[in-house]
């Protein structure tokens, strides 16, 4: 058998690709991202809800409070799954185009200076 022809390693097996350290930012980027986007998907399913539970909670004397609690649940329904995923998409190109190379210990303690 052709030796040439079988993988020999792990990262040969996944089509040459090597792990690489994740960037921070985009670590960061990645989870306030899923964090949107989950928070945003269940305050769209449940956000009338919430609202009607308030409203019930509240009585008849609290309605300008449920008019700036309803215009906050209107905004962020809207706010928060797009951002969310614009946040994940930022990580992904964060990620791809930042550079491998890490700082040597003394670049760190100027960088960390500044």
């Amino acid at each position: 058998m052709n030796r040439a022809a079988q993988p020999t390693s792990h990262t040969d097996q996944s089509m040459n690709r090597t792990s690489r350290p994740t960037n921070r930012t985009a670590k960061k980027l990645l989870t306030y991202g899923v964090a949107g986007v989950v928070l945003g998907t269940l305050l769209a399913a449940y956000g009338v809800d919430i609202f009607a539970w308030l409203s019930n909670r509240a009585g008849t004397n609290a309605e300008a409070g449920l008019a700036a609690v309803s215009l906050v649940i209107t905004l962020l329904r809207g706010v928060l799954v797009p951002v969310g995923a614009a946040f994940i998409g930022a990580a992904l190109v964060i990620n791809a185009l930042s550079p491998d190379v890490q700082l040597s210990p003394s670049l760190q303690k100027n960088a960390g200076d500044m």
